[in-house]
C-alpha cells in the first residue's frame, strides 16, 4: 500500500500560477510513491486528468487579483485526519487550515515554500501595505513554525526565513521544470514581440513594462508587446490603453513562447520564478529584475540582462539594445537554453522530494 499523500494549497488549476505549474509538473513523480490527493480553491475553468484525486473549495473572497477559499478548518481536518503526510504549499485560507489541524492531529507536515507572503500580499495590494505585511509576516512565523520540515528553494529563501525567526527544520531542493517539453523553434510572426508570462498583479512590476514598451513603440510602429496571463482588471485595462496584446490565462505557455522574440520579467519579488526558466528553456533572451533566484540564472549578461527593480528607463534601454542587435538577442537564446538543459531538469528534484516525504510518513508511523 502506497502512504497516502494530501497536497494543500490556495493556489492550484485551472488557476494558472507558479506553484499551480510546479505541482502540475511534480504530480506524476509524487504519484509514483504515493496516493495522492489535492485540495484546492474551486477556480473557474476545466482542470485536466490528473494522477490525483481533486477535491475542491468553494471561493470566498477575493483580495487583490486572487480569489481564498472559504474558511472550513473541519473538512481540511478530516482529509488530514485520512492521511499519512500533508504537503502543504500556501498559508492561505486551505494551507493556514491544514497546518493548525496536522498539528492538532500530530501528523507529519512538510510545506514548501514559494515566497516571501509577506512581501507578496503586502505589494499586491493598493493600501495598508505596511500593515499587510507586519500581519503576514506574524501569521508565517505562527503557521510555518508548527510544521514538521521546511523545502526552501534556494539558500537564499532559506535564509531569509530563519532570519524572520521562522525555526523550523529546512531543507533545500531547488525548483525545476520539464526542460525538453519547451521547444526552441520559434513561430512566424509580423514584427518584434516582447513576451511576458505570469499573473497580471501589481507585484510583477508591469507598469514599469507598459512605460517602457509605451515610449519604444514611439519609435518602432512593428514593436509587440504580448502579455500571457490574468488577473487585474485595472492592469488590463491599462495594458490595452498601451497597445499591449493580452492572451489571458493559457494551458500551454509553450506555444506563446515560440511567439515572443524577447521575455521581460520585471517581477517586485520572486523566489525562484519558473516563467524565467520556461523562457531560457524556450531559448529567449531576458530582460529581468534582479529578485530570487533570477540573478543566479541570468550569469553576467550570458542569457539576458538585469535591470533595477521599478526603473522603467533602464528597462527601455536593455529592451532597446536587445531590439538593435537580433545577434545578441540569439547568443543570449541559445546560452539560455543550454543553461536550462544543464541545471533546470526537475527529475532530481522530484526525487528529492519524494525522499523527504518518505522519510517524513515513516518517522511518524
Amino acid at each position: 500500500m502506497k502512504p497516502k499523500l494530501l497536497i494543500t494549497t490556495d493556489c492550484f488549476l485551472p488557476r494558472i500560477d507558479g506553484v499551480a505549474i510546479y505541482l502540475k509538473n511534480l504530480l506524476p513523480y509524487l504519484s509514483k510513491s504515493f496516493e495522492v490527493t489535492i485540495v484546492a480553491p474551486r477556480f473557474r475553468g476545466r482542470i485536466p486528468p490528473l494522477p490525483a484525486r481533486i477535491v475542491q473549495m468553494p471561493l470566498g473572497a477575493k483580495i487583490a487579483d486572487t480569489w481564498i477559499a472559504r474558511w472550513n478548518y473541519r473538512k481540511i481536518k478530516t482529509l488530514v485526519s485520512q492521511s499519512d503526510i500533508i504537503f502543504n504549499h500556501t498559508i492561505g485560507t486551505i494551507g493556514a487550515a491544514a497546518i493548525l489541524a496536522a498539528s492538532k492531529l500530530k501528523k507529519p507536515l512538510v510545506s514548501h515554500v514559494h515566497s516571501y507572503e509577506w512581501d507578496l500580499f503586502s505589494l499586491s495590494v493598493d493600501k495598508f501595505k505596511r500593515l499587510v505585511r507586519w500581519v503576514t509576516l506574524k501569521l508565517a512565523r505562527y503557521l510555518y513554525n508548527k510544521t514538521s520540515a521546511i523545502i526552501c528553494p534556494s539558500a537564499e529563501v532559506q535564509h531569509v526565513y530563519q532570519s524572520q525567526g521562522i525555526t523550523a527544520p529546512s531543507s533545500i531542493v531547488d525548483v525545476r521544470i520539464p526542460v525538453k517539453s519547451f521547444s526552441t523553434k520559434r513561430e512566424s510572426h509580423s514584427g518584434l514581440v516582447i513576451g511576458y508570462c505570469g499573473r497580471i498583479a501589481r507585484e510583477k512590476g508591469l507598469p514599469y513594462l507598459l512605460k517602457a514598451f509605451s515610449s519604444l513603440k514611439q519609435s518602432s510602429r512593428d514593436l509587440r508587446l504580448m502579455l500571457v496571463g490574468d488577473g487585474l482588471r485595472t492592469l488590463k485595462w491599462r495594458a490595452k490603453l498601451a497597445g499591449a496584446e493580452l492572451i489571458g490565462r493559457v494551458d500551454n505557455p509553450q506555444q506563446y513562447y515560440s511567439q515572443m522574440d524577447i521575455f521581460v520579467m520585471p517581477s517586485l519579488t520572486e523566489t525562484t520564478s519558473l516563467s524565467t526558466m520556461e523562457a531560457m528553456s524556450s531559448g529567449l533572451p531576458i530582460v529581468a529584475t534582479p529578485v530570487g533566484m533570477v540573478p543566479q540564472f541570468i550569469r553576467k549578461s550570458k542569457d539576458g540582462i538585469l535591470v533595477p527593480i521599478q526603473d522603467a528607463l533602464a528597462l527601455k534601454r536593455a529592451l532597446q539594445a536587445l531590439i538593435e542587435q537580433p545577434s545578441l538577442r540569439k547568443k543570449m537564446g541559445l546560452a539560455g537554453r543550454a543553461y536550462a538543459l544543464k541545471h533546470f531538469d526537475i527529475e532530481q528534484s522530484a526525487k528529492k522530494i519524494v525522499e523527504i516525504l518518505l522519510k517524513s510518513s515513516k518517522i511518524s508511523n
